[in-house]
């Protein structure tokens, strides 16, 4: 399931700066601005589509800046499949408490009941496999 939703955004890879050496990439204001702009607005567009299922007391989106452009894409497409999953009776009570980027990874902490063992594993181990393609070690600043 993430193999497929990555395989359609620009830039799948671990290395989403191919052109950043350094670690950190708020050295080079040039570099930081490149990959930045834009960022703010996308994270608030996820904000707004996604707030209903945002329960009162949590984050919801706290991405930051920069990140990679591909990743609104990525992040969005699944929680559709996880909003679908839920129309469908798969699952309920989908809510999303906090999708960030920490020590350079994506965190995705959501909330769901699935009475079926394998579709719960199932969903854990693809959101396991996002978190561990949504990563680039020059994020951690």
């Amino acid at each position: 399931m993430i193999r497929k939703i990555l395989n359609k955004h620009e830039g799948y890879t671990n290395g989403w700066y191919p052109d950043v050496e350094d670690a950190n990439v708020y050295v080079n204001s040039d570099v930081s601005k490149k990959y930045s702009e834009g960022c703010h607005e996308k994270e608030m567009a996820l904000q707004d589509k996604w707030k209903d299922y945002i329960p009162a007391g949590w984050y919801g989106f706290s991405l930051g800046s920069p990140c990679p452009h591909a990743w609104y894409g990525i992040i969005d497409e699944f929680l559709e499949y996880l909003a679908q999953l839920q129309k469908d009776g798969g699952i309920t009570g989908f809510d999303i408490h906090q999708i960030k980027i920490k020590f350079g990874g994506l965190r995705f902490y959501v909330s769901y009941s699935c009475e079926d063992e394998e579709l719960r594993e199932f969903i854990d181990l693809q959101i396991s496999r996002l978190e561990d393609h949504l990563r680039d070690s020059k994020l951690v600043y």
